[in-house]
């Protein structure tokens, strides 16, 4: 009888160990953990633009190293005045490609530490005339787990179908000078 009641208690064992390796080793190991925001501030106006800067952050909140590539922004612009729209919903904004943050020939997947948060900033130029700037961002995420992890995560968690996963993110922010159109609309008026 005791010989199987340490059976048992093995089995168990066994049991409680493989658990405990998919849910607290294998799962996380296999989800990417980045909290990705962007953001669009102010550096100087001149007589015929305004300087701003785009600002993309990256904080990795999982238990891993998450390894990023390619970030890349785009922002449009909507005029002062513009009345067009966008599928009666949005406003209309001019149409722009995605540029890299980074310089293109450099091909290196950053890495980013537990608790850690990547900053890439990029300054650009906008016409005085900009009213709104729409900024959409992205990156890839790639899930660096060896041949066997990656299979055994496909038997046992629900994981992405890719190793690669591609994060994006948009906010549209107001860039108007609202003194230059009336001084008492502005609000510290």
């Amino acid at each position: 009888m005791t010989s199987v009641a340490g059976l048992v208690t093995a089995c168990v064992a066994l049991l409680v160990a493989i658990g405990g390796y998919v849910q607290l080793i294998l799962r996380r190991s296999v989800y990417p953990c980045i909290e990705f925001d962007l953001d669009l501030g102010p550096l100087t106006r001149t007589e015929t633009g305004q300087i701003v800067q785009i600002v993309l952050s990256m904080k990795n909140v999982g238990p891993g190293v998450g390894y990023i590539a390619d970030p890349e922004y785009r922002v449009m612009c909507r005029r002062n005045g513009d009345e067009t729209r966008y599928q009666e919903v949005e406003p209309g904004f001019e149409k722009a490609p995605y540029r890299r943050m980074v310089r293109p020939e450099l091909k290196v997947k950053n890495y980013i530490q537990p608790g850690v948060t990547q900053w890439y900033r990029k300054p650009l130029v906008l016409d005085r005339d900009v009213e709104l700037a729409d900024v959409s961002a992205k990156f890839k995420y790639h899930i660096e787990v060896g041949p066997i992890t990656w299979f055994l995560a496909s038997l046992s968690v629900n994981r992405p179908h890719e190793r690669v996963v591609e994060y994006n993110a948009r906010k549209t922010f107001y860039v108007g000078d609202r003194r230059a159109e009336d001084p008492r609309s502005h609000p510290y008026h």
